[in-house]
């Protein structure tokens, strides 16, 4: 398995099994840090790997528009 090396740039991160702040140094999964460094989460510390623009927009999620299967029945 191919690995990087990225430095984490957000104040807290925990995503794909992994947690780590501010300045951990974690060795990932080539396919983990390249998703990483492209939201703009950690840098490449080998510099190989572009970091991308961190996206604070906010999202509007409409909980219409989810469907949920129960077995329970509710009369």
């Amino acid at each position: 398995m191919e690995t990087m090396q990225v430095e984490i740039t957000e104040e807290r991160l925990s995503s794909d099994g992994y947690n780590a702040v501010k300045g951990d140094r974690l060795t990932l999964p080539v396919n983990i840090g390249v998703m990483w460094c492209s939201r703009g989460w950690c840098v490449d510390v080998a510099e190989k790997v572009p970091t991308g623009e961190r996206n604070i927009n906010p999202v509007t999620i409409n909980p219409k528009k989810i469907s949920h299967k129960s077995a329970m029945e509710t009369k």
